[in-house]
């Protein structure tokens, strides 16, 4: 059992090591704090607020902004909006146009790296959630959860991640896998199991195989709960798409452990050839 549990936590660092966060600069936004401040009302709440468009005259103030975004702008440009959009007067906007306000501004700063001012802005648009699409809101959850995610506050993350499941709308890949990684790191290896063997189903039916890293985390998750039988299913999954020496002795000490007989696995025969 000791083997078994040094071997978990070896999956588990190699698992980590490639989340859903798919971009360098989300990795990197380790500078981000828990937005404890900040509380989310749910859309049928907010039962003043009522749709409304974009007024030409707001629609031509955002036109320089809109075009940062279509061509290859450089970081001063994007430096330059920032500072003008501050100093944009947006009391008398309606909600709608607030809400794009942050919505830009945000997009903005993140792609400057300033991921504490970008969620700071998210934020902001989601105190107008009732004046945008539903999949907007949603997608700034999920920008929410990422930065958290990120800075490891673990606990923040999956309250974004637990208001947009409310919200109703199927889960995305990326969804499901921000919810295995932080379900695992605050020790609920059911849920980080139900999330990733969510993952893997999707991406096998799209791809025909899931990422390694989710198969490394769906054995893991299930020896952390001492499911043995089920992680020797999970590891020859493992082993069937990414045979590698390590996969190869997770199946072995598994066999072992649960006393179950396995037919050789011919990659992990010829990966003990060739060593």
């Amino acid at each position: 059992m000791d083997i078994l549990r040094i071997s978990s936590v070896a999956v588990l660092a190699v698992a980590l090591v490639s989340t859903t966060l798919s971009t360098q600069a989300l990795d990197e936004a380790l500078s981000v704090e828990p937005s404890t401040q900040f509380v989310y009302s749910h859309r049928s709440e907010k039962t003043d607020m009522q749709f409304q468009p974009m007024t030409p005259r707001v629609g031509r103030i955002f036109e320089p902004v809109l075009e940062l975004f279509q061509a290859e702008s450089s970081q001063q440009q994007f430096e330059a909006a920032v500072v003008e959009m501050k100093g944009w007067d947006i009391d008398r906007w309606n909600a709608y146009e607030k809400a794009m306000y942050w919505r830009y501004l945000g997009g903005i700063q993140a792609s400057l790296g300033d991921y504490q001012g970008a969620a700071i802005s998210y934020q902001q648009l989601l105190a107008h959630n009732a004046a945008i699409p539903v999949e907007l809101e949603k997608a700034t959850l999920l920008a929410l959860a990422k930065f958290e995610v990120s800075a490891a506050n673990w606990d923040t993350a999956l309250e974004y991640l637990r208001y947009s499941t409310e919200l109703g709308i199927e889960p995305t890949v990326d969804e499901l896998q921000l919810e295995a990684v932080a379900n695992y790191q605050v020790g609920d290896f059911s849920e980080a199991i139900d999330a990733i063997s969510q993952v893997i189903s999707m991406r096998e039916v799209e791809a025909g195989r899931a990422q390694e890293n989710n198969y490394n985390m769906q054995v893991s998750a299930y020896m952390a709960v001492e499911s043995n039988e089920l992680a020797l299913v999970a590891a020859q999954r493992l082993v069937e798409f990414y045979p590698s020496d390590r996969s190869c002795r997770i199946v072995e000490q598994l066999s072992k452990a649960t006393e179950t007989t396995i037919e050789p696995v011919e990659a992990c025969v010829t990966t003990q050839v060739d060593a």
